[in-house]
């Protein structure tokens, strides 16, 4: 899924848990429940390890970070949450796995391998794999469905 994805439901827990360290939690664990609906970007990692494609997982990462900062600003400049401590620490929870993912990139530790493989597995789960025109489709209508739940 997109980070944007990710940090609207981190945004949508933090509303409703005023608890920092639980929201955090919360918003790391939606990260991997959110990954087992498929959504077409399995295998970019590894084809950007093999050096094909990588203008366009470029591309798609920096068109999902800026609406991200756009997301995140937004939330900000509006009066929607009341829990604004919960809900950053939510949004970092549901973003933080795949920071960790992006360190197997440059990094051979044995932890970051293993939460690698267990976060890859997750798009795998259900045994569905979508191209990645559908699977933007389905991140849309994912990050309209959280927004509507505001």
């Amino acid at each position: 899924m997109f980070l944007t994805v990710h940090a609207a439901a981190g945004a949508l827990i933090g509303e409703h848990i005023n608890n920092s360290f639980l929201a955090f939690l919360v918003g790391f664990v939606s990260h991997f429940f959110l990954d087992i609906i498929p959504h077409g970007d399995q295998g970019l990692l590894e084809k950007v390890k093999r050096g094909s494609k990588i203008r366009k997982v470029l591309a798609l990462t920096t068109i999902d970070n800026t609406i991200l900062i756009i997301f995140i600003s937004l939330l900000y400049n509006n009066e929607i949450f009341i829990y604004h401590r919960s809900v950053s620490f939510a949004i970092i929870g549901s973003i933080l796995p795949d920071l960790i993912i992006g360190l197997n990139v440059i990094s051979k530790n044995k932890v970051v391998q293993f939460f690698y493989n267990f976060h890859k597995s997750l798009h795998y789960f259900l045994g569905v794999e979508i191209n990645l025109i559908s699977g933007i489709i389905i991140q849309i209508l994912t990050f309209l469905l959280i927004l509507k739940s505001y």
